[in-house]
């Protein structure tokens, strides 16, 4: 197993957040412990795969509490005869975090005592759900089979008044297609649907307008993958007809003094959000063969934040889009490229879409992230975690008004109390 890494600059927002004079100071955590697992786990002194039993008192301290976890894979830290731990989730401080007896986690701990089986996960560990987190487990259980070739790379990929930087890490793919790829439905976020394809090889600019306008878009995610995208040239490859590319962004804005940052899994400091119906769906190969994107034709309901330099009426068809897709190959191969944590849209469904545009020249939208509005709740697109109290959705209305409520705040540029707790999956 061969592990490398490259230090990234970044500015941690750790700090206290003041809300009003009366109110109590909140628990702000580092981008970087919303990082994935092939991240977390050289930072962390315990890693394992384990289900909440019960919260109890913890009879080392008067109001002490602690969680009981069944352990049921040990990835790093653990005895091997350990069954059972108990877990501090920061009990009493503003950085505590609970975790749902009956819920499987990935944890990230750090022993507390001098008892093994004593540790300490609070809000800032970086542990999270194992079912919404499934690319995580993919790359621990070939971790420890020391099957990973984990490549950390650090790129600018785009800029913008709030000095955001990008950061991106990615396997090469020699190792992906050395190890058989996890099925498509454990690497797929809960509510996503299927990539949309294209046939590698054709012309796909209709005009050259179109030709310049996508070449002006390719531009912001250029060089995303770390070789040129190839057909194989035999239909299998390591007696598999479909492969798989995975690779994640973990996208950190730095704030300059006075910024505010958005509410966690709230987007709303991006160009545009709308609620709007995915009519149609097609995948792309950048020009230069460095990346596979998709588009989705989307038919706009409603307007919540209208970009600055654009009008969008209702009803307008206009062009969304994210990295990832599938290609099929001229020698039969079908590859998959998906961004672990991050979901596909479903044709037919109707969204809430967060969305930017760096680039004027630019006639479509890059989805930052969604949540797919059905039957009057409300379901997040990518592995967000979970929505207050631990549910996985949310009433249409109530999340509706809390999107328009981060939007004023956003424009009013006063912070806004962190509602939504939101973890990025991870990926091997």
């Amino acid at each position: 197993m061969t592990i490398k890494k490259i230090a990234l600059p970044l500015f941690f927002l750790i700090g206290l957040m003041l809300i009003t004079g009366s109110e109590a100071n909140a628990c702000s955590c580092s981008p970087e412990v919303y990082a994935p697992a092939c991240n977390l786990i050289s930072r962390s002194e315990v890693v394992f795969l384990g289900e909440s039993l019960e919260l109890i008192g913890d009879p080392r301290y008067m109001r002490g509490k602690v969680y009981r976890f069944r352990v049921e894979r040990i990835y790093k830290g653990l005895d091997p005869g350990i069954r059972e731990v108990m877990v501090n989730p920061g009990a009493f401080t503003s950085c505590e975090t609970s975790y749902t007896p009956g819920v499987k986690y990935l944890m990230f701990a750090h022993a507390s005592s001098g008892n093994p089986a004593q540790l300490a996960a609070w809000m800032c560990s970086g542990s999270r759900p194992a079912e919404s987190n499934k690319a995580d487990v993919v790359f621990l259980e070939q971790y420890i089979q020391g099957k990973t070739q984990t490549d950390v790379f650090g790129k600018v990929l785009h800029a913008s008044s709030k000095s955001a930087q990008t950061t991106t890490q990615s396997i090469p793919q020699s190792a992906t297609e050395r190890i058989p790829p996890p099925k498509m439905e454990e690497v797929l976020t809960k509510h996503s649907g299927r990539p949309p394809k294209a046939e590698f090889g054709q012309t796909q600019a209709a005009s050259q307008e179109e030709h310049i306008r996508r070449r002006i878009r390719e531009g912001t995610r250029k060089n995303h993958y770390t070789k040129i995208i190839v057909d194989p040239g035999t239909k299998e490859v390591n007696g598999q007809a479909e492969t798989m590319l995975l690779s994640f962004i973990d996208e950190v804005t730095l704030l300059k003094p006075g910024q505010r940052p958005d509410p966690p899994g709230l987007p709303v400091s991006n160009t545009a959000v709308v609620i709007g119906t995915v009519i149609s769906a097609k995948a792309f190969v950048s020009q230069d063969n460095t990346f596979v994107y998709s588009d989705y034709q989307t038919r706009i309901g409603e307007v919540l934040k209208a970009d600055p330099n654009v009008n969008i009426p209702a009803d307008e068809l206009i062009t969304t889009w994210r990295l990832g897709g599938s290609l099929h190959f001229p020698s039969g191969h079908i590859k998959h490229f998906v961004i672990a944590g991050r979901g596909f849209p479903e044709v037919g469904t109707q969204y809430l879409f967060f969305l930017r545009r760096p680039d004027p020249r630019m006639d479509a939208y890059e989805i930052m992230t969604a949540y797919a509005l059905k039957d009057d709740v409300a379901l997040p697109l990518d592995d967000l975690g979970s929505f207050p109290g631990g549910q996985e959705a949310m009433k249409k209305d109530e999340f509706l008004n809390l999107v328009r409520s981060a939007i004023s705040t956003q424009k009013a540029g006063v912070s806004l109390p962190a509602r939504l707790h939101t973890r990025p999956a991870s990926s091997i």
